[in-house]
């Protein structure tokens, strides 16, 4: 059977060795041309290769939508496009795969455009060798591999940015406020000493506003550190986990006549400490959003769906209205527009610790129709 029998298709190339398998595409409408490409790959490449072969821009589009090859060659000169066109299309599609451009025209100013429109490299059918192949194909997929990871680090590095912002911004506002109020109290000290009147109480009110202070800055560097926290991960039983949360915040259940039921046990793998920082902001989360007219009752369910884990924490208090429940995750966010105690960091620390077990955590329609419910979705322990 030959090659052109295999033309929109699949053809496994080559034996297996420690050399990586390979998936090719190749748009090239010359029948020929892709023949010798085929064979130039085989000497080139020691490993399995698997080669899609398109006549048409159109038709790599569509499969490229579908799925994406290691590497994508692509001719110039097509049926429906041509030039520079091909390029900037094939790229766009491309995602992740790097581009190496073939093509019969040695004009000097073809690699240039190439290469400004995302190719990765390029070479002239002509002098094409398996050597030649061989180090454009590692020389691509190498720098397609660091593309990809200045991409990752930049998309980091916005994120980070932004992290920056807003905490320029709980600087300048909510750390301006107790500082206030601390040089305010302080003065009236001063006042009070010369006066001969008892400092006592403007000592209090100082201390008081020095520890929200200090509280607000042990937050932030909590927040700034957590993204490079080493997991220990754990397998725990849900039922454990919420029966010492119980007793570490048993005092604040009783003052609310609250409760903390599982409905619904399981194991989850997570870093035990994180996990029950998580527990416990949701924990306080409920208690202070309680609905007035009745009796906080936290509930915790833990259901395996395919390779993941979801546990949902739910409450019957005051609840979030749908269009805020994805910005009650912003960091210093606050709903009530401070009218209770707290900076705004609950929601936003628990996904981040979500994020670092490579799991989600969104806000969720109530099982029971009033309060609120998160769900938190996790790998499941039963993987590896």
């Amino acid at each position: 059977m030959t090659f052109l029998d295999h033309v929109g298709g699949e053809l496994v190339l080559g034996a297996e060795t420690a050399t990586p398998s390979l998936d090719v595409a190749v748009l090239e409408d010359d029948a020929q041309d892709a023949e010798l490409l085929c064979r130039k790959l085989r000497q080139a490449w020691t490993a399995d290769v698997r080669i899609s072969v398109f006549p048409e821009l159109l038709q790599l589009e569509r499969a490229l939508r579908r799925s994406q090859p290691d590497v994508v060659f692509c001719d110039l000169g097509l049926p429906d496009a041509d030039g520079i066109e091909v390029v900037e299309r094939v790229v766009s599609s491309a995602g992740q795969a790097p581009v190496v451009v073939l093509t019969g025209n040695d004009d000097p100013t073809i690699p240039v455009l190439a290469l400004r429109s995302g190719a990765q490299d390029y070479l002239v059918k002509d002098s094409l060798v398996a050597e030649s192949l061989a180090r454009a194909l590692r020389y691509a997929l190498a720098r397609s591999f660091a593309d990809g990871q200045i991409r990752r680090i930049a998309a980091e590095l916005q994120e980070v940015n932004g992290e920056l912002d807003q905490y320029a911004g709980i600087v300048a506002h909510d750390l301006r406020a107790p500082v206030r109020t601390a040089r305010l109290f302080a003065d009236r000290l001063k006042a009070a000493i010369i006066m001969g009147a008892d400092p006592i109480p403007m000592t209090s009110y100082l201390e008081s506003s020095l520890e929200r202070i200090e509280s607000l800055i042990e937050r932030l560097l909590r927040m700034s550190t957590l993204r490079n926290e080493t997991l220990d991960l754990t397998i725990m039983q849900l039922s454990d986990v919420i029966e010492a949360i119980g007793v570490y915040v048993l005092a604040d259940l009783e003052k609310a006549e609250a409760t903390l039921e599982v409905l619904h046990d399981g194991t989850i793998a997570a870093d035990p400490i994180l996990f029950q920082e998580l527990v416990l902001n949701m924990v306080h989360n409920s208690l202070k959003y309680r609905h007035p007219d009745r009796r906080p009752e936290i509930t915790f369910s833990l259901v395996q769906r395919g390779e993941t884990v979801e546990l949902t924490i739910a409450d019957n208090g005051l609840g979030i209205e749908p269009e805020f429940r994805e910005r009650v995750f912003d960091l210093f966010e606050r709903l009530d527009s401070g009218q209770s105690d707290g900076f705004g960091f609950g929601l936003a620390f628990c996904r981040r610790v979500a994020d670092l077990h490579a799991g989600t955590l969104v806000a969720a329609e109530p099982p029971s129709g009033e309060g609120a419910a998160f769900r938190l979705c996790l790998p499941s322990p039963d993987l590896g």
